[in-house]
């Protein structure tokens, strides 16, 4: 079928509705066309979605991790929280960081003792805090929030629980608080 074979469809002033077009559409191109129309297309598709995950994510951001040492403890022991992959000067706000859903106190944060821990130029953060007494013992989440765009981070921590054992015959005191 020859293109000027074909009825006029495109008169002016006749009415022209999607599909109506008849085979003069993308059906009548030749194969090695429609082929590379669509190289075309699936080529600016994948440089398009190339060009977007590069400018989504920050230069900074590599994935904020969050660590503890040591990764057991019993309550009132000091333990270390090391975060990672964050934005330089980026300090951690009070009531941000829980344990079990208990909140643990962050240096020079809501009348902490100590210096407010900021990143440093390699995005890291450290300080030391301690683990409540009234923490409930077993494995919890450790969880830091508020860190950019809303994310938190979490770890598995557990606390221990103290083994007491009697001996017949033998003088034993036991001390704690809030018996």
């Amino acid at each position: 079928m020859r293109f000027g074979s074909a009825p006029n469809r495109f008169r002016s002033g006749s009415p022209v509705r999607n599909g109506t077009a008849g085979r003069a559409g993308w059906r009548s191109l030749r194969p090695a066309v429609r082929r590379g129309a669509f190289a075309a297309l699936a080529a600016s598709v994948a440089v398009m979605g190339w060009a977007t995950y590069v400018f989504a994510a920050p230069a900074f951001q590599s994935v904020p991790g969050v660590t503890v040492t040591p990764s057991k403890a019993y309550t009132g022991d000091s333990i270390q929280i090391t975060l990672d992959g964050l934005p330089p000067g980026l300090s951690i706000p009070g009531g941000s960081v829980t344990l079990a859903g208990k909140r643990l106190s962050v240096p020079g944060v809501l009348w902490a003792a100590g210096i407010q821990p900021i990143a440093d130029n390699l995005g890291k953060i450290s300080f030391t805090t301690k683990i409540p007494l009234d923490m409930p013992y077993g494995s919890s989440e450790l969880a830091v929030g508020n860190l950019p765009y809303g994310e938190i981070r979490t770890t598995t921590f557990k606390v221990l629980a103290a083994e007491v054992t009697f001996s017949p015959n033998e003088t034993v005191t036991l001390r704690g608080v809030g018996i």
